[in-house]
């Protein structure tokens, strides 16, 4: 298994930059301050439902995973979700935080809505039902689009007075941490590509959850 991740990561770009995931209408109009506060704060209280949901596929296809590299480092990203077992900071306590502090009465009487329910499911049956390297590389993108969206919200949302730059959490951290966490996924498939046989899965992966994760953010939009 090769430690870089360089074929892969090049192929996740060129797929989220064919899908114009940077000029997602979630993005675009949060950017051109057309976004209400009001709106922000409703679609990121569906997003918690991603959040809260994303460590339970990583699980699952740990359990699959019979190369004890790649599941060191599918571990790794599991207990980082976990806040490394600290549970102030498990990115679901953090995401709540962050609702709050937009203003958020907190997500008790919520519940997940069908664009939340779709991304969760399409994930977890990548991870429990496909190949490995499918599972892998879905959850890479995702990390590794997550990192781009997470500088990007957290930059407007200061520029927009609905939050301080001092209390901002989760965005923050998020943008440095998930790419790390892609290059660890990333490097799991790498080898894929040199292989007629597994390229296949590595890039269906790779669409599928550029595809998924860029649709949640269409339609928490709409």
């Amino acid at each position: 298994m090769l430690d870089t991740a360089i074929a892969t990561t090049d192929r996740a770009s060129s797929i989220l930059k064919e899908i114009g995931f940077k000029e997602n209408v979630y993005f675009k109009n949060l950017v051109a301050g057309e976004m209400s506060l009001q709106s922000f704060r409703h679609s990121q209280e569906q997003f918690y439902f991603a959040v809260a949901h994303y460590s339970q596929p990583i699980a699952c296809l740990l359990s699959r995973i019979k190369d004890t590299k790649q599941r060191a480092k599918l571990l790794h990203n599991l207990l980082d979700e976990h806040g490394d077992l600290n549970e102030a900071a498990c990115h679901e306590n953090t995401f709540k935080t962050f609702l709050a502090s937009i203003g958020s009465n907190g997500i008790d009487d919520l519940y997940p809505s069908a664009p939340v329910l779709a991304f969760n499911t399409a994930l977890s049956g990548a991870c429990a039902y496909q190949e490995p390297e499918i599972g892998l590389s879905c959850l890479g993108i995702i990390e590794y689009a997550f990192a781009d969206v997470s500088a990007l919200i957290a930059k407007q949302i200061v520029e927009n007075g609905w939050v301080s730059a001092a209390t901002l959490c989760h965005y923050s951290l998020h943008a440095d941490l998930d790419i790390s966490h892609s290059q660890d996924l990333f490097s799991t498939v790498e080898e894929a590509w040199y292989s007629p046989e597994r390229s296949v899965y590595a890039e269906q992966g790779l669409n599928l959850g550029a595809y998924i994760f860029d649709k949640l953010y269409r339609d928490l939009y709409r």
